[in-house]
């Protein structure tokens, strides 16, 4: 076999590989976008919550051409560090869950503060920067962030880190606001929360 069929060869399968690859790690299995997942601690790769009632769960669509960028519903980047000076395993996380409804898409993120991580169980909801945005054909954007005033009780429960199985999983809920110069205009509960999620960089999108 000469050097340049060789080649040729080697360049359909590396192309075939990125194909597979693209959509193993873009997709996964279509479930019920309006049910709940439930509360578990396995690394199951689920999130999900209530928002004013209303079940949130990520719902993107995969795109129908294989080599497009990838529609993620759920983006998220989960790393353990190095061990500290207590012991414990500080974690990186940072999270984009998206979903789709029609002409409306919503997106809720988790972000930590800078220089804090998770490392160790408990409450870190004063840690975290969270944010819920919503677009639609009627609407230009609106952006709700945590509000801290007077009597409110935000929650985000780490209920397990597991460095040996590499999970993380927790509760959580939140009371957001939307401000205009400073006055608040909406107000949107985001309750029933849970996250179960493996250790990671991921994106995944959805077959439906």
């Amino acid at each position: 076999m000469d050097p340049a069929q060789s080649l040729r060869i080697s360049s359909k399968m590396l192309l075939l590989f990125s194909i597979v690859c693209i959509t193993n790690t873009c997709k996964k299995n279509a479930s019920d976008y309006n049910t709940l997942p439930p509360i578990t601690q396995e690394g199951k790769g689920t999130l999900g919550f209530k928002v004013n009632g209303v079940v949130w769960v990520p719902h993107n669509p995969c795109s129908a051409v294989v080599l497009s960028p990838p529609a993620c519903e759920l983006e998220y980047q989960i790393e353990p560090l190095q061990r500290n000076s207590y012991g414990n395993v500080p974690i990186l996380f940072s999270l984009l869950a998206t979903r789709i409804d029609n002409n409306t898409e919503t997106e809720f993120q988790v972000l930590q503060e800078y220089g804090v991580y998770f490392s160790k169980e408990g409450n870190v909801a004063d840690s975290l920067n969270i944010s819920y945005g919503l677009n639609d054909n009627t609407n230009s954007g609106s952006s709700f962030s945590l509000n801290y005033g007077p009597g409110v009780s935000n929650l985000f429960q780490v209920t397990k880190i597991d460095t040996i199985r590499h999970f993380i999983s927790g509760i959580f809920q939140f009371n957001l606001v939307e401000k205009n110069n400073g006055v608040v205009v909406a107000t949107l509960a985001i309750t029933d929360g849970r996250f179960d999620l493996p250790f990671g960089s991921k994106c995944t999108c959805s077959h439906n």
